[in-house]
């Protein structure tokens, strides 16, 4: 638990909704205190405390400590909360692509005995969601989540007007941080909607419908990097009726088309040469 940590994400906020942020995006596990299923009255408090401070709606990632089943041990979930001005919490969404290792053990379930090699991981999440912003969806992502083309299709369905990812790549140095954010770009030209990536240490960006990075931080390494103050950014995002581009409807149609294209034109000189030959014999 790190106390300091909270008033340095506080501190850097209040900054931003001074330069006019309307909603306050914190990246994965910022908040440093583990969120219970059903909070006490003195967890309710801090939260509704620190969101007195900001004014502004806050979406953060949290770990979510409570009970997948009754009578069962307690979970950990990494979870993104959008929570409003006044405290109450507006949803929840449970990051379901997990990070093997780091967040669960491959194969743990067939054989228990390799949990105890490896600390305790995370439940995964079980549903999607949508947190609702006002009138708004925002589409939740946490993590690598953002680059699995297929899971971010899914969320068409619910027809979210903007993308959001909540990320941690302080594990991978800067060089990774950059190729996430990159194959990330991707989600929001499928998708045709805006996209906001938010990461502890870069690269956050925000990035329009087309794919276009409007504003971005640098990636840093904080071991290398002492002294590095926090830092973040603004900008503006259109709230869009997306989710109904061509790949959201049929998926990835045109790569396949253009595989079929291919190897059209690889098989037709063949079978016209095989053509040609039996005519002259």
């Amino acid at each position: 638990m790190d106390p300091q940590r909270l008033r340095r994400y506080l501190d850097k906020s209040q900054q931003l909704v001074g330069r006019g942020a309307e909603l306050i995006i914190w990246p994965e596990t910022a908040y440093p205190y583990f969120h219970a299923t059903s909070p006490g009255p003195a967890e309710t408090e801090e939260i509704a405390r620190m969101m007195r401070e900001l004014g502004v709606p806050l979406l953060t990632g949290m770990v979510t400590e409570g009970s997948a089943t009754p009578g069962s041990d307690f979970d950990l979930y990494n979870s993104a909360y959008l929570i409003a001005a006044d405290g109450q919490f507006q949803g929840r969404y449970d990051k379901h692509r997990l990070f093997p290792v780091r967040e669960y053990v491959p194969l743990g379930d067939f054989f228990p005995a390799l949990k105890e090699w490896f600390p305790p991981g995370y439940a995964a999440g079980a549903q999607r969601t949508i947190l609702p912003l006002g009138p708004h969806r925002i589409g939740p992502l946490i993590c690598y989540e953002d680059i699995q083309a297929g899971f971010v299709r899914d969320l068409a369905l619910w027809r979210p007007n903007l993308l959001v990812t909540l990320s941690n790549d302080t594990w991978f140095g800067p060089d990774a941080a950059k190729q996430h954010m990159a194959l990330a770009v991707f989600r929001s030209i499928e998708m045709r909607l805006d996209f906001v990536r938010v990461s502890t240490n870069g690269v956050s960006a925000i990035i329009d419908a087309a794919g276009r990075v409007t504003v971005q931080t640098r990636a840093v390494e904080p071991e290398t990097l002492s002294g590095v103050q926090a830092f973040g950014l603004t900008g503006t995002v259109a709230m869009l009726d997306g989710g109904d581009s061509l790949y959201a409807r049929y998926g990835p149609v045109f790569a396949w088309f253009n595989v079929l294209a291919t190897l059209v034109l690889l098989l037709v000189p063949a079978v016209l040469r095989l053509i040609s030959s039996r005519t002259t014999a």
